[in-house]
């Protein structure tokens, strides 16, 4: 593995993830790395954090289509946990009371 890292700062973190309450999911890094056996190309190495808990993944391409892809990951990845964690209000159901003239089907 190369000894070349992309580590992203919290400053730039924080940024993109403006419009969440809490940031749950955070960049930690991006690095160059082998490619797997099979593969052609350059490949990344990130590493996204949840509290104690990490998820580590590769991708191909170049640092900045890798960049751009796993923050975007990372937006994804706090908007899908900020609506589990909202209450969605309960739907209004109104009460039909049937008359002569209403045809049920």
């Amino acid at each position: 593995m190369y000894q070349l890292a992309y580590l992203c700062s919290m400053s730039a973190t924080n940024s993109l993830m403006e419009t969440t309450t809490e940031a749950r999911y955070q960049l930690r890094s991006i690095e160059l790395t082998t490619t797997p056996e099979g593969s052609e190309g350059t490949w990344y190495r990130y590493v996204i954090i949840q509290g104690i808990s990490e998820i580590t993944g590769m991708r191909p391409g170049t640092q900045a289509e890798v960049d751009y892809a796993v923050r975007d990951m990372v937006e994804r990845l706090n908007e899908r946990s900020a609506g589990k964690n909202t209450k969605k209000p309960k739907p209004v159901v109104e009460k039909v009371t049937p008359t002569n003239d209403t045809k049920l089907t």
